[in-house]
């Protein structure tokens, strides 16, 4: 009795003075079938990863058990895959974190034009890297965001948000989203043909946003309605009444492109000739992008001021 006491006793000293209980270790889950499949023994499918990563448990057998920050990965036995879905991936939820990274194997993701591609949830991180988005349907028909989001070296590419409808690459639903060294092109919807910012966060750095529509207002980035930063991002070639619409960018803003007049003061203007960039393509990274030479007035035409890399197009001379 005096050691349940003791116990007890401590216990309550733990609770009273705020000690947090130790992290849960991250897990790394290795996705090896390109299908949407959930059947036992069929091995590790993105929804199975997903779901194991939201419930930090071991919800389906055939992939590692989430714990803490978990990473999606992908098996290199993929090579160049394309996991064209049959039905809608979980919406993310898991407020620890989760990454998904097609480091390793050339992974686009698409939902052939049926519905979104990802969601994420209120109160949930997710981090995209290395990855294609591809083909998704619906508001945010990339992404639909409602927490927080990053975007690292990765390419949304002919998702269509809908006429009437919005963000056809990613709609920000009062959340978060950082978007660096990425592609956005062939992205549609009427109102933000790549991006809606509605009353979230954007941040927009080092990326090409090039060859969108809107049938609206905001063809290459947006509607922006809420607070947004672009540096050393190219804004070009997108097919609406504007190229940028709603609220002007942040001061932060530095060293952008566009062939446009309304993406504001952040944004010197050169034609699509004086840009230069090539056609999208394998370039040698992990995503299709597009490429330019030393004539394009976008070689190294970045702001160091803004502390990042060069604009994302692979260079030849």
């Amino acid at each position: 009795m005096r050691h349940v006491n003791f116990l007890l006793i401590a216990l309550l000293i733990v609770a009273a003075l705020g000690i947090a209980a130790p992290a849960r270790a991250a897990a790394t889950i290795t996705v090896t079938n390109p299908t949407d499949d959930i059947n036992p023994g069929n091995g590790c499918s993105l929804q199975e990863a997903i779901a194991n990563a939201n419930n930090d448990a071991a919800t389906y057998a055939d992939c590692p058990a989430g714990s803490g920050n978990d990473t999606i990965v992908f098996s290199s036995a993929l090579g160049t895959a394309t996991f064209t879905l049959l039905s809608a991936l979980p919406v993310v939820s898991d407020a620890d974190g989760l990454t998904i990274n097609g480091a390793g194997a050339k992974i686009t993701i698409s939902s052939g034009g049926a519905f979104r591609v990802l969601e994420v949830a209120n109160g949930a991180t997710l981090t995209l890297q290395n990855l294609t988005i591809a083909n998704g349907t619906g508001v945010g028909a990339g992404v639909h965001n409602s927490g927080t989001l990053t975007v690292l070296a990765s390419t949304f590419k002919d998702n269509n948000g809908l006429d009437p409808g919005a963000g056809g690459g990613i709609y920000n639903n009062s959340g978060a989203v950082a978007v660096a060294n990425s592609t956005f092109t062939g992205n549609t919807a009427a109102q933000g043909g790549a991006i809606y910012n509605n009353t979230g966060t954007l941040t927009i750095t080092n990326s090409t946003v090039y060859i969108n529509t809107a049938s609206g207002l905001g063809a290459a980035i947006l509607y922006n309605n809420g607070l947004a930063t672009v540096k050393n991002t190219i804004l070009a070639d997108g097919a609406g009444a504007s190229l940028c619409a709603g609220n002007a960018f942040e001061v932060a803003s530095i060293g952008n492109l566009t062939d446009g007049t309304t993406c504001g003061a952040t944004f010197t203007q050169k034609t699509l000739a004086e840009l230069a960039l090539t056609p999208l393509a394998d370039n040698g990274g992990p995503t299709p992008t597009f490429g330019m030479d030393t004539v394009s007035a976008a070689f190294n035409a970045a702001d160091g001021a803004a502390t990042f890399m060069p604009f994302l197009v692979s260079c030849s001379t």
